[in-house]
């Protein structure tokens, strides 16, 4: 069954706003972590309210801020979608910083690539694996074209697939978890506000380890237990513009860093 999903969106009608929230079950689900996640879904437009009463703020007007220069303004991306839910979250972030955005359905001509002349192709998360999505077609077409690329999770998973490398599975899925990543190297994590450590979304079950990495400089890994295997969080090849991170930069869960990470991909792909 294919599914739609609308995220973060409010419906208004005859002046009241609807805001549909809820919390994704899985095997290992605290149902008070999960009752606390349908408030946190609800807290942008309760604050809004809130902010509202407080200051006494007009509907529908607010100050207007001065002109601001955004590191995706005039840049044209297209984003691949996985069919995950984070795709249209993941679009919203890249267009905060300017960007015009196009998301496309996987699998379409790659004359679309021609005729859209992208300046950043974003490969979204997604279930499976990457074989399941014809990744390593799109990337023969993207590198064909010398397309600067940034891809998060299951994008990562297959530019480390297409380079030759190798993916592995964990023995347990980590799905709305949060994880240490400690940066070593590289331009799209060093110097950001999270430091060279900071917590962020892992919505994972395939992986993989340096070691099985090639053609990439791996530039981030998990920061697990003595004696875990080093998974791979972040990896790139600053000659191609290629990047890709394999937690969430969009999930609330990276909050601290994710936006600084998503201006950084676009910089990047200017070159």
């Amino acid at each position: 069954m294919n599914t739609g999903l609308t995220l973060r969106t409010a419906h208004i009608r005859d002046g009241v706003a609807a805001v549909r929230v809820g919390a994704t079950l899985l095997y290992d689900s605290e149902p008070e972590a999960e009752e606390r996640e349908t408030f946190l879904k609800a807290r942008a437009l309760l604050e809004t309210l809130a902010l509202g009463e407080r200051e006494g703020t007009p509907r529908g007007r607010a100050e207007s801020p001065g002109p601001v220069e955004l590191p995706g303004q005039g840049m044209r991306v297209l984003l691949v979608d996985h069919e995950d839910s984070f795709v249209n979250t993941l679009a919203d972030y890249v267009r905060r910083h300017g960007a015009e955005v196009t998301t496309v359905r996987y699998g379409f001509d790659p004359s679309l690539l021609d005729r859209f002349a992208p300046d950043l192709v974003v490969l979204s998360p997604g279930p499976g694996l990457p074989e399941d999505f014809g990744m390593s077609a799109l990337l023969d077409e993207l590198a064909a074209r010398r397309l600067p690329v940034f891809g998060v999770c299951l994008g990562l998973q297959g530019m480390v697939e297409h380079a030759g490398g190798e993916l592995r599975t964990l023995d347990e899925p980590v799905h709305g978890k949060s994880g240490r990543v400690r940066v070593s190297g590289g331009q799209l994590l060093t110097d950001l506000d999270g430091g060279d450590a900071f917590p962020a979304a892992r919505y994972h079950s395939t992986y993989t380890v340096p070691e099985r990495v090639k053609h990439f400089e791996v530039t981030a890994v998990l920061d697990g237990e003595p004696g875990e295997e080093p998974v791979v969080m972040a990896i790139e090849d600053p000659a191609a513009r290629w990047y890709a991170v394999q937690f969430h930069p969009e999930s609330i869960l990276t909050a601290a860093v994710g936006e600084g990470i998503v201006a950084r991909a676009l910089r990047l792909a200017r070159g």
